[in-house]
């Protein structure tokens, strides 16, 4: 396969590059992605795919970008919640669509691409504004020193008892949008026990139990928790949680040390 794709610095603001397995999903979406008119076989069967489509299998992604299913399931999730992707599935297979791919993909003869131009990034969804990048300084001062007076006062978090309905496939999501890794981790601990929790106010109360045993697992690499997740599930499949997690990485580390 050959050929490029454009990304647009936008994704940086909008903190996409800190959550890495959103970034590498997305990235691995865009590459492929056919660029034209294409016709492709699943078994016996011809699949006619438009620029901006491919066809897709959880696991094969998966293996491919050397991560979990469940990474890859969450990843799609906030995309088609985000409005960047959507997918068809059928029995066989699944079709992802990059939405508005011919906006910011595609390039028309005789535009300047140093010019301003109107397209989409990262929200295809929305209109923005992509200039060309300049090194100018801008200098703030009057802005640093309003900043620098007061200390802002923390606010009690809008969830606290709120009744307002939020199933589990709603918090991992907003969990992993969050660039802080102790909050990614505890979206996956709700993915993996889907407690059942039906408001935000007890997704709260959920959030607010393990936040501390998360921050202690941020030191851990993806793989190290991935293992500790799996022998916790398999040795404890009735009390697992974070602790447990963290017990058996740690019992891991002892044993090959």
């Amino acid at each position: 396969m050959d050929g490029w794709i454009k990304l647009y610095r936008q994704a940086i603001d909008d903190g996409w590059l800190q959550n890495a397995d959103l970034w590498a999903f997305w990235c691995y979406c865009l590459l492929k992605a056919t660029h034209k008119k294409h016709t492709a076989r699943v078994g016996y069967q011809r699949i006619d795919l438009a620029p901006g489509q491919f066809i897709f299998g959880r696991k094969k992604a998966a293996e491919e970008l050397e991560t979990t299913e469940r990474k890859i399931r969450t990843s799609l999730k906030i995309l088609e919640k985000e409005g960047n992707v959507t997918i068809k599935t059928t029995n066989k297979f699944s079709v992802i669509t990059i939405c508005n791919w011919e906006a910011y993909q595609l390039i028309d003869n005789g535009i300047d691409q140093q010019d301003d131009q109107q397209t989409t990034n990262r929200r295809p969804a929305s209109d923005q504004q992509v200039t060309t990048y300049k090194n100018d300084k801008k200098v703030k001062n009057d802005k640093k020193k309003d900043s620098v007076s007061k200390k802002p006062k923390r606010r009690k978090s809008s969830w606290t008892n709120s009744p307002l309905p939020m199933n589990c496939d709603q918090f991992v999501v907003k969990m992993l949008e969050s660039s802080q890794r102790h909050v990614q981790i505890i979206g996956h601990l709700a993915d993996e026990m889907k407690p059942g929790l039906e408001t935000k106010g007890q997704w709260q109360v959920f959030f607010n139990r393990y936040k501390k045993e998360a921050s202690v697992l941020v030191p851990f690499t993806d793989k190290q928790l991935a293992y500790g997740t799996r022998e916790a599930i398999k040795n404890h499949p009735e009390i697992w949680t974070l602790e447990t997690i963290k017990k058996e990485i740690v019992k891991r580390k002892g044993a090959t040390s």
